[in-house]
């Protein structure tokens, strides 16, 4: 068990905050990143850097 303090120096010390979002593309590089969470986690900005690293969507043809 751990106590902390109010200054929260332990939770700072040994959790990894702030959690956030990556969305990392082909190369390796970052693409995006979410603020802080997890209140800083929304879905409409990572859907939309996905949706830059798909590219546009295809639609599939329909035979002759």
């Amino acid at each position: 068990m751990v106590v902390d303090e109010i200054d929260n120096r332990t939770e700072r010390a040994y959790s990894a905050w702030p959690d956030r979002l990556y969305v990392i593309d082909g190369e390796g590089r970052i693409t995006y990143k979410s603020r802080p969470g997890p209140f800083g986690f929304k879905v409409e900005p990572v859907a939309k850097a996905l949706a830059a690293l798909a590219g546009p969507a295809v639609k599939p043809s329909r035979p002759s």
